[in-house]
């Protein structure tokens, strides 16, 4: 009987069973409060909780916490409960999950009529002053809410939480959930049914639930500005609410809107107590959009939240190299190696020589290539001739780079690192002209790899080199075939398909190829356009068709008058 007048007591128990729908996670310290108090439509909560909590719900207080349930946590939260003289007293612990040692304690009594509601916003609001509270007042609603948390299966989950609104049809969290694991099961016109009556309750659902509602109606239409519409207004609404916000900004950034995206990065970053990550993300965001000022304040930003990370000043180097300023991003991409010359493998500094050569700075380049490859070969990388015959590529064209691979390939190690060196030198050769010798290697390099990266990439050569071409390919797969084969009208429409996906900075490579496909077809318009900005390196090891972008753009926009 107990536990049927505890239901928000007993939410982390029915969590921790893994139900199909995991809604708000409540096994977990954050996701009890957030269900309790309804911190996930306010914002604020969250915060404070990570910063003084962690993220682990336990349940007797005198037992150690077992290693697993304190992975990533700071503290844990215990809460003991029981009946005595007709009244429930609750006692609460804050622990510290590194020392064992409590770091807060205290206790509530109330009537037992209608007191788990009650001691669940009395608890938050200890913890946290700023929490709101739950969405409904209606004991049989909730009691129907947890059963649904702790459903063994979707059907059942959804005839729990459609019972919950039955009881108490302004209760816009069940609304919510109802309606999304309708979806989720796949059953799209019972939500779109749900919603209809959803949409009966009006004001009754609070504003905040009503715009979680219309994103939701919004993606199983598919009516794209309506999403735009519901998230920028939760984000609105739910100023702290790193969620809802980075939720936004992707949203805009999905769009093609990067300046809106940096903006609601931005707050996202103030809003959370770690927020080097969207300080990241406001810094290509603004890069994208062409905003360089963006991107420096964003960069210092995360250099505030992050001081020793390397990560900071090689972002800062790819938005610099995106838009064009080569010496600011030799410098950032340097500064990223002198932090750490390990990271990323060292690739910075191949990074560095790039935006040099970019530059039109030889020398330059080359001592900053040179550094890369004496720590390759100082760590025993057996890709370092490899490497060394792709920068020969950029520089001083196919053949060089032909017969480095090729003399370099002879004497690899059989399996991967043969493969690569037998795939790129198939695409060199059919660059060239070279069709029977490329078909040749691909077939080769097939026959090395090992890893399904390898394999990838020597598949891709095979594609590319065969005579005709068979079956669906990937859009890559297909332009790369067409481009060095000098088809370049029938390449753009699978280079436009590539540039419709993902960010500038994943698909920088395709606009670059795409400029010179427009440009060879004679659309000089369109060309200017791909060619406004530069592609991001990758520089992996993998892409083979790394050298077209950056040996075919600095000739195109020449011609373009860039």
């Amino acid at each position: 009987m107990v536990l049927g007048l505890l239901p928000h007591l007993y939410m982390p128990l029915a969590s921790a069973t893994n139900p199909p729908m995991n809604w708000g996670y409540a096994r977990t310290r954050e996701g009890f409060f957030y269900s309790v108090n309804r911190s996930q439509y306010q914002g604020t909560l969250s915060s404070q909780l990570l910063r003084t909590l962690g993220r682990a719900v336990g349940a007797a207080p005198a037992d150690p916490v077992p290693p697993e349930a304190a992975s990533g946590a700071g503290s844990a939260v215990f809460i003991r409960y029981q009946v005595r003289n007709g009244q429930l007293e609750f006692r609460v612990d804050v622990r510290n999950l590194a020392s064992q040692k409590t770091e807060k304690s205290f206790a509530i009594q109330l009537p037992a009529g209608g007191a788990p509601l009650r001691a669940g916003e009395e608890i938050a609001k200890r913890l946290a002053p700023s929490a709101r509270s739950f969405g409904t007042r209606d004991e049989r609603a909730l009691r129907e809410y947890v059963a649904a948390l702790q459903a063994g299966s979707a059907p059942d989950m959804a005839a729990a939480l459609q019972r919950a609104v039955a009881a108490d049809p302004g209760f816009g969290e069940a609304w919510v959930a109802w309606v999304q694991v309708l979806a989720e099961a796949g059953r799209r016109e019972e939500a779109l049914a749900a919603l209809e009556k959803a949409k009966q309750g009006g004001r009754l659902i609070g504003q905040i639930e009503r715009a979680r509602l219309d994103w939701l109606g919004a993606t199983l239409t598919g009516d794209a500005k309506e999403q735009m519409r519901a998230l920028t207004l939760l984000a609105t609404l739910l100023p702290g609410d790193v969620v809802a916000l980075t939720a936004a900004a992707r949203a805009e950034q999905s769009g093609g809107r990067h300046a809106e995206a940096a903006a609601w990065f931005r707050k996202a970053a103030a809003a959370d107590p770690r927020p080097a990550p969207w300080w990241n993300q406001a810094l290509y965001a603004s890069a994208y959009a062409g905003d360089w000022p963006g991107v420096q304040s964003a960069f210092e930003g995360y250099r505030k939240a992050a001081p020793d990370d390397p990560n900071a000043f090689d972002s800062l180097g790819e938005a610099a190299f995106h838009l064009g300023r080569f010496v600011e991003a030799d410098n950032a991409f340097g500064e990223a190696y002198r932090l750490n010359a390990a990271f990323l493998q060292g690739l910075t500094m191949y990074k560095a020589a790039l935006a040099q050569w970019m530059a039109g700075n030889s020398e330059r380049a080359q001592e900053r290539f040179r550094q890369f490859l004496d720590k390759r070969r100082e760590d025993q990388d057996p890709l370092a001739g490899y490497w060394e015959a792709r920068w020969l590529c950029l520089t001083k064209g196919e053949d060089a780079a032909i017969t480095a691979v090729e003399k370099w390939t002879a004497q690899a190690a059989a399996g991967d690192a043969k493969a690569l060196g037998l795939a790129q030198a198939a695409v060199w050769r059919l660059a060239k002209g070279h069709m029977k010798q490329a078909q040749d290697l691909s077939r080769l390099a097939m026959a090395e790899a090992r890893s399904p990266a390898a394999r990838a990439a020597a598949a891709a050569a095979v594609f590319a080199a065969s005579p005709q071409s068979s079956g669906r390919a990937p859009d890559p797969w297909l332009a790369h075939r067409l481009l060095l084969r000098g088809r370049f009208a029938e390449a753009i429409p699978a280079l436009e398909r590539m540039c419709s996906r993902g960010t500038p900075g994943e698909n920088g490579g395709a606009a670059a190829l795409l400029a010179w496909a427009y440009l060879e077809s004679g659309n000089a318009g369109e060309a200017r356009r791909r060619a406004a900005r530069f592609p991001i390196p990758a520089a992996a090891a993998e892409d083979i068709f790394e050298f077209l972008p950056y040996s075919r753009l600095p000739a195109v926009r020449k011609a373009l008058g860039l």
